[in-house]
């Protein structure tokens, strides 16, 4: 007796589909060119094979002109979901985002039909009738090209445009820069090697390096410069078992290694100082976290990850006014932190800012 095949995903997405008159799709509040695309794919899709009529919520803004354009381009009503009743639909389907993750305004308590995205998945996702989460995959628009093509629909020149703007980003830069990501990173190693940093008597220039290296898969750089960033092989090593031993939740032995890391180091490195600070956190010992970050601070000034855990402290300890101060420091120097972002949001929303809080969803739009 041959075992029966289970049905395809895309079967298996009909028959959730099938009999319904109208869907709502929640995004993610700051929708970007994939969730857009993914969107508009899901909307064609439930029209051409169920005769769904659907529409389009999220409660934040559309901030790049390029994202308000393919979101005109597509036609794509995108309706506050503040003035929507869950119940005038027959189906909730969600794209690029889950519910639970924080980043979308679908009730707590409400469980979608359907999920289709490229993150990790998250436990109440489970709970949906269907479910189609890909990790290995660059983009939901991508998925939802396949399910299209899958259950045989017609690809129109605005849904193709949609579907591009899901391009991976090295894809994207190379299209835009006409350079691949290695060619550009090497063109920007050259040009800060012309410009040489001044030293401070008996301090360590940091190590230059990207810290995305996928497109090489050379790490002899980055292992170069980790091992300059402790001082030397010992307090490298040290680290290292502290690492180890932080990623297992063992962390008072995490915070003994750091502190032996930095005795052996011989220099005050803003990342081991860093790592024994952020660790402090997971205890809450305020005190001891932002003693070693304000040390580091008196020499490495516009070192983002420092200003970044000063930030995370106040926040901790709810003094929101230093907090934002410390997190708009960071995000200066390093703008494309989504922690930093994430943190001021939620700062203008407790405290009522609300014009702050669109402008830093805004801002956070940009690098999504």
């Amino acid at each position: 007796m041959t075992k029966k095949k289970p049905p395809s995903k895309i079967a298996r997405l009909q028959d959730v589909l099938k009999g319904h008159r109208n869907m709502l799709i929640v995004l993610q509040d700051y929708p970007d060119p994939d969730a857009i695309a993914a969107a508009s794919a899901l909307k064609e899709l439930a029209r051409a094979t169920a005769g769904i009529q659907t529409s389009v919520g999220c409660s934040g803004i559309v901030g790049r002109a390029e994202n308000r354009a393919l979101v005109k381009y597509m036609g794509v009503n995108l309706l506050k979901m503040s003035g929507l009743d869950l119940a005038a639909f027959d189906l909730v389907a969600m794209v690029d985002t889950q519910p639970g993750t924080g980043n979308n305004s679908l009730p707590v308590d409400a469980v979608p039909d359907i999920v289709i995205d490229h993150h990790p998945i998250r436990a109440l996702t489970r709970k949906a009738p269907f479910y189609d989460i890909r990790r290995r995959y660059g983009a939901t628009s991508t998925m939802l090209y396949e399910h299209l093509t899958e259950a045989g629909c017609a690809i129109d020149i605005q849904l193709a445009t949609a579907l591009a703007e899901g391009t991976p980003f090295e894809k994207a830069l190379e299209t835009t820069v006409g350079k691949s990501l290695t060619e550009f990173q090497l063109d920007w190693k050259k040009h800060m090697d012309g410009h040489p940093l001044k030293t401070i008597p008996g301090l360590t220039v940091m190590k230059f390096r990207f810290k995305n290296n996928r497109a090489s898969g050379d790490n002899d750089s980055a292992k170069e410069a980790a091992l300059q960033e402790a001082g030397n092989q010992r307090a490298h090593d040290l680290t290292m078992l502290g690492d180890i031993l932080k990623s297992r939740q063992h962390i008072p032995a995490a915070i003994i290694e750091y502190k032996k890391a930095i005795d052996e180091s011989k220099m005050l490195s803003p990342v081991l100082y860093n790592k024994l600070a952020g660790t402090y956190l997971l205890q809450k010992d305020y005190a001891q976290s932002e003693a070693l970050l304000r040390k580091s601070l008196k020499y490495y000034p516009q070192f983002a990850t420092t200003l970044t855990h000063l930030g995370e402290l106040f926040y901790m300890k709810k003094d929101y006014a230093a907090a934002e101060e410390f997190f708009q420091k960071a995000v200066r120097i390093n703008p494309f932190n989504p922690l930093v972002h994430s943190r001021l949001i939620n700062i203008y929303a407790t405290l009522g800012h609300t014009k702050k809080k669109e402008r830093q969803g805004l801002l956070y739009s940009y690098i999504k």
